[in-house]
């Protein structure tokens, strides 16, 4: 049957079995017939199977396989058939016949020393049985000398070598038993004597009586030879073949040629003939007389018959052709060992000269033939060296793959015996090359596995090393390598992340987004600035911007009709030190709450308005030539130009959109950005829209610089990462240069200094950095020139004076610079610096002045000098309060706009430059706090504002509108902080409390007069209001009744239980009649307080209500109900007697605005966008709801008969049915509204937030 004989590499030798119905697989799988688990060997590489003619093996993987020595897919196999896997052959028998052909010393061989066995002596010469050492029989027993003498020859036989002939087809020989035979004898050792013993006596009819025994041996021997003559067949005599006694052969007996072995005897057949033994043959005389035979055919040997063997002479030349043969095997073993040697010495010389790959083949092939020799294990050792060597060697080193050798290594040689002396170095020089190439590799071809082999090294370095001595600089520079490797690997997939999201932002149509990028990614690798490829993409990036840019042609019109605003009168406070001054018909700019004024240069007087919003983007900006201003207003978007001395608007024109800073006139043109990214271009003279420019971003203001061959160029900064360069005729956008600003990074406006622009850009919340960009040469983009940096946030205007530049940045402080654009000198020098101290985050306002002064207003205004080293006030500080709006220089005056810390109202003062001093001063904007109606035939109202100005206003001034400046003015302090508090008495009398430093109480009558004043002990917390005859005055943790004519107190004060939780601040007190009020803390608890006159008077607590949550909003009283919201959403409207509920409602959320009681109604802003009526009944049920519009109510609604009227904060009046909500009626007074309507006589007036009363229409009425 056939079978594959599998030999490993051990020596070990399987048989498996082939059968025509099951294929035999191999492979490295554990599902395999035969599993190779080697490098090499696939998972499936090879199926053996009957194709019906023969076996055959095919290939099943991509890798061939090798059938005696060469690779092939498929192959059908014949007897002797050698296929290698790995280090496994697989030899291909057909029969087991042929399978037990082997060659004898194979079968012979030892399958643990790798030796062969020699056949026995016994075999060659026919020696009877019981003379045979091996032999299972004995002879009969002998005398004493025949134990002796048998002993000695078993001794003998034991120490000789079996001979046997060694077939040619052997593939290998070794002298290794004669060898250790030789070793294993004694030198000297002498074999013991023989001790005759007495002879058997012989039989009676024996010729010979006593007959020596060696005798007779002698000539059996010579008759057995005589009859099987033995050939000798070994191709090396030992050297103890001289030891042999050789036998006479007999001349009386002819020589019989001996029986020759069959060509089909099997090697198992010649390895055993002992046990086997030869055929039987006919039955033997008996052993003694077989000897007496032969001593008796000695003795009758006649002369020449003697043997031959006998003779000295054949003796002699015996010796000497053992001798020879002795020598010949010396000489024999002498020259293979020194082939031996040179074969290593050749292989390990390649592996000296760095031959690594002809150092393994050597090393391989003396491997194969030397294997068992005393140099294999060093020669295996050197192999494994080259083996590593060889990947990590050259110009393109594998580090991986001789990691991985070199892992083998250590595994295979770390038990070695001198691992530790030799090998150990070995392994720690080529984990150090590993470590350090593999390190530096990584880097340059960005590989991080590399990394990972370098750590792997690295560990294997550090426990190879000695620990005595351990390689230290070699691992701090491995770090370093992996740390700069790391780094660079890092980098270049970074880069390869952002050039690919830059390359998807390009294609996208988003430059900027590509450019942020772009800037995100030199911020981390600023060294990528200069590279070719970041070049040519920011090339292409900004062309892709510039290309998106698009001019609009619009040639639309501007109104030049009178814009109609509702008749209204304002409160503006007016104050002079003279009156013999007479006006000159010019006016300054002032803004306050959303409305533009123009006050009179010489008296202070207010001469015109406009509404132009509270959140107008820019201050009005001054066109000198023609004494106009261009004003932007929110409300209607609409950019208006107006005359600056009388306030006639010269033309308006609607850009649709909210401008966004403040606008460029230059050569009778005017440039206006909008939030949208546009810049509009306007003519000056007549307000047409000419055209606009459409960005992919929003635009600073613009500016204009001046170039020596081209005219004007203008300049805008982009949002984030670009400056844009313009021409105005044609007007288009000529480049796009990138300067990297992040997004909202630069707020204040930019500022042209000769040929620069310097851009403010912030940082940080503490740090803004100065940036000088030139505009030349004219054909090249913007770049930065000079740059420095400046504590705190740069957000209002650097001012200029010929070569000296001012910076103001947050926290009040005030840096100095030099501008040159001479070659020889630095463009921007920086120079001292100021600061305030105890510095408030306000606006910083500057304008330089002649001789190198410079004035700053902030908390308060301050003159500085400059000087080389300095810069300091010259003066005390002068009009405390913050500043609002630029400085102006008109009429060799500085006006100072600015707000006291109690009041939003703006204060608009002129000083002298040089003295610091003013003649006069004037509030607007100053909103109205509390009004107090007196009816009758003359009806009025007396009003008080948050600057603390009393006005008496008449039916008259109502009717002639415009303004009105007399006033009286409250002394208040001047360091006065907190807003005053106001409340109204009724019948045109006003309670007014103004806080710390001096409490102060006053009582101001129906004709706008204070009528009494009262010093308080303690600051109100909220408006005091009339209980009774008396005032109820809340103060910290308490409610005080105080008399109306002096402010003593009237009844012992009330204070807080110890029980409440939250802040008790309060927030407002009413009074329900002369003996009951009520009391709201910031913590949403409601307190009901009354006047008990017995045993003395005293005010106790009566009621109590919480709102479960802090209050929002403020409460509202009306009708004897108050109306309270907390954050919970929850609105409550409570009695005022009692605090009963009169109706409770859950909201989803705290409300926006409210609650306000109007009829039998409470209106509340949800914050959904309306405005919702909810009847005043148990679950408060709603009524009706009204869309707000993206609006706010500005107060309480009014009933008038069936309708309602709605304040709205835009100036919208909306007029709806009281029941269902349903809109009646709506006119918009172009005016920003605060507080509830007013009912003044037959008219509704409303309250604005600049300070007017606005009488309402009579069809909105």
């Amino acid at each position: 049957m056939p079978f594959l004989e599998i030999v490993h590499l051990n020596g070990e030798v399987e048989r498996r079995p082939l059968e025509k119905q099951q294929p035999v697989t191999v492979g490295s799988h554990s599902s395999n017939d035969i599993r190779i688990n080697e490098e090499g060997v696939e998972t499936l590489h090879c199926r053996i199977s009957w194709n019906k003619r023969a076996f055959e093996a095919v290939a099943a993987g991509i890798e061939g396989f090798e059938v005696n020595g060469s690779v092939v897919q498929k192959a059908v196999l014949k007897q002797g058939d050698v296929l290698r896997f790995g280090s496994v052959d697989l030899k291909f028998v057909e029969s087991e016949a042929e399978g037990a052909a082997m060659p004898l010393v194979a079968a012979l061989a030892s399958p643990d020393s790798g030796t062969m066995s020699l056949k026995p002596l016994s075999d060659e010469v026919d020696v009877p049985d019981w003379l045979k050492g091996d032999s299972d029989k004995s002879p009969p027993a002998p005398k004493a000398e025949s134990k002796t003498r048998s002993a000695e020859d078993s001794s003998k036989a034991a120490s000789r070598p079996k001979v046997a002939k060694i077939i040619p087809e052997t593939p290998k020989a070794t002298s290794g038993a004669s060898e250790k035979a030789k070793a294993d004898k004694p030198r000297g050792e002498k074999p013991a004597a023989k001790s005759k013993a007495p002879r058997p006596p012989v039989d009676d009819d024996d010729d010979f009586g006593e007959f020596d025994l060696d005798a007779g041996l002698e000539a059996l021997a010579q008759e057995s030879r005589a009859s099987h003559p033995v050939m000798p067949t070994f191709d090396e005599p030992s050297a103890d073949t001289a030891d042999y006694d050789r036998p006479v052969r007999s001349k009386s007996r002819p020589a019989t040629a001996p029986a020759s072995t069959p060509k089909s005897e099997t090697p198992a057949e010649l390895a055993s003939p002992a046990a086997e033994g030869p055929p039987p043959a006919p039955a033997a005389p008996p052993k003694v007389d077989r000897v007496r035979d032969a001593l008796r055919h000695q003795r009758r040997a006649r002369p020449g018959e003697e043997d031959v063997l006998r003779s000295p002479l054949v003796i002699g030349l015996g010796s000497a052709a053992v001798v020879s043969l002795i020598l010949a095997a010396i000489f024999y073993f002498v020259g293979f060992r020194r082939s031996v040697q040179e074969e290593f010495d050749f292989a390990k010389a390649q592996f000296n000269e760095n031959k690594f790959t002809q150092a393994i083949e050597a090393f391989n092939l003396f491997l194969a033939k030397h294997g068992e020799g005393s140099l294999a294990e060093e020669a295996n050792r050197i192999r494994g060296l080259a083996m590593v060597d060889e990947q990590i060697t050259g110009a393109a080193p594998r580090f991986s793959e001789g990691m991985k050798n070199l892992k083998d290594f250590i595994a295979e040689h770390r038990d070695a015996e001198g691992y530790s002396d030799n090998a150990q170095r070995d392994v720690a020089k080529r984990a150090g090359d590993i470590a350090l190439g593999a390190s530096k590799a990584a880097g340059r071809v960005f590989d991080s596995a590399l990394l990972d082999v370098a750590r792997d090294a690295k560990s294997s370095l550090v426990t190879a090393s000695s620990k005595e001595t351990p390689p230290t600089e070699l691992l701090k520079e491995i770090d370093r390598n992996l740390q700069v490797s790391a780094a660079a690997i890092l980098k270049h997939n970074t880069n390869n992340e952002q050039y690919k999201q830059i390359e998807a932002a390009i294609a996208a149509n988003k430059p900027l987004e590509a450019l942020r990028l772009r800037r995100e990614l030199l911020a981390r690798y600023p060294d990528l600035e200069t590279d070719k490829k970041i070049a040519s993409i920011t090339a292409s990036t900004l062309e892709k911007e510039r290309s998106l840019i698009r001019e609009e042609a619009l040639d639309r019109p501007a109104l030049t009709d009178r814009l109609v605003e509702p008749q209204s009168l304002t409160l503006v406070y007016q104050a002079r030190t003279r009156t013999d001054q007479v006006s000159v018909s010019r006016a300054i700019p002032v803004v306050s709450h959303g409305t533009l004024f123009g006050i009179d240069t010489v008296t202070g007087g207010p001469v015109w308005k406009h509404s132009v919003g509270v959140d107008t983007p820019f201050f009005p900006v001054r066109d000198s030539a023609s004494n106009s201003l261009i004003a932007f207003n929110s409300p209607r978007q609409e950019v208006m130009r107006i005359d600056q001395n009388s306030g006639a608007i010269l033309w308006r024109q609607p850009i649709e959109e909210r401008a966004s800073g403040r606008p460029l006139i230059s050569e009778g043109q005017v440039f206006i950005p909008t939030v949208a990214g546009r810049l509009c271009r306007l003519e000056l003279e007549s307000g047409t829209l000419v055209s606009r420019l459409s960005f992919s971003q929003p635009i600073s203001n613009p500016v204009a610089v001046e170039t020596k061959d081209k005219g004007v160029r203008i300049i805008v900064s982009g949002d984030r990462e670009v400056f844009y360069t313009l021409s105005a005729r044609p007007f288009a956008c000529t480049s796009v240069s990138y300067l990297g600003q992040p997004s909202q990074s630069i707020v204040a406006p930019l500022l042209a200094l000769g040929p620069y622009v310097l851009a403010c850009q912030n940082l940080s919340n503490d740090a803004s950095r100065l940036r000088l960009i030139t505009t030349e040469p004219t054909d090249q983009p913007l770049k930065e020139v000079a740059s420095h940096e400046v504590a705190g946030q740069v957000l209002d205007a650097p001012v200029v004076r010929g070569r000296d530049l001012f910076v103001p940045s947050t926290n009040e402080r005030v840096a100095a610079f030099q501008i040159s654009d001479e070659m020889s000198q630095a463009p921007l020098v920086p120079g001292p610096k100021y600061e305030v101290k105890g510095a408030q985050p306000v606006v910083t306002q500057l304008s330089a002045a002649p001789d190198a002064q410079l004035f700053m207003a902030s908390t308060a205004v301050r003159k500085l000098e400059l000087k080389v080293d300095s810069l300091q006030p010259t003066q005390e500080a002068i009009l405390l309060g913050k500043a609002t709006q630029p400085l102006q220089f008109q009429d060799r005056l500085l006006f100072v706009a600015r707000q006291r810390p109690f009041a939003e109202s703006v204060v608009l003062t002129p000083i002298d430059r040089t003295s610091l001093t003013g003649e006069w001063q004037a509030i607007t904007g100053a909103r109205i706090i509390a009004a107090s109606v007196a009816g009758g035939d003359n009806p009025s109202v007396v009003c008080v504002t948050e600057s603390g100005q009393l006005f008496r206003v008449t039916p008259r001034s109502l009717e002639g509108g415009g303004f009105l400046s007399v006033a009286e003015r409250l002394p208040l302090n001047e360091e006065l902080v907190d807003p005053l508090l106001a409340t109204t008495l009724g019948e045109g009398q006003l309670a007014i409390a103004g806080g710390l430093p001096e409490p102060k109480l006053w009582i101001v009558n129906r004709l706008g007069q204070i009528e009494r004043t009262a010093t308080l002990a303690s600051p109100l917390q909220a408006a005091p209001v009339a209980m009774g005859k008396a005032i109820l005055a809340p103060v910290n943790g308490r409610l005080q009744l105080l008399q109306a004519q002096g402010g003593q107190a009237a009844a012992q004060e009330y204070r807080l239980p110890g029980d409440l939780s939250g802040p008790t601040k309060w927030v407002q007190v009413f009074a329900a009649d002369a003996d009951s009020a009520a009391g709201v803390l910031e913590n949403g608890i409601v307190l009901g307080v009354r006047l008990q006159k017995s045993p003395q008077a005293h005010l106790i607590e009566s009621a109590r209500y919480s709102l479960e949550a802090p209050l929002v909003s403020k409460p509202h009283f009306g009708g004897g109900m108050l109306a309270v919201a907390g954050a919970n959403g929850r609105v409550a409207v409570l009695a005022a007697e009692n605090l009963e509920p009169r109706g409770e409602a859950a909201f989803a959320g705290p409300i926006a605005s409210g609650p306000w009681l109007a009829g039998e109604f409470v209106f509340v802003e949800p914050g959904d966008g309306t405005l919702q009526a909810r009847s005043i009944a148990r679950d408060l049920p709603a009524a009706w709801s009204l869309p707000l519009q993206n609006d706010r109510v500005a107060g309480a609604p009014i009933v008038r008969g069936a309708d309602l009227l709605i304040p709205l904060q835009s100036g919208r009046l909306v007029r709806c049915d009281l029941a269902s909500g349903e809109v009646r009626g709506a006119t918009d007074l172009h005016a920003v509204l605060a507080g509830s309507p007013l009912v003044i006589g037959n008219g509704i007036y409303l309250t604005t937030l600049d300070g007017s009363l606005i009488r309402v229409p009579e069809e909105i009425q």
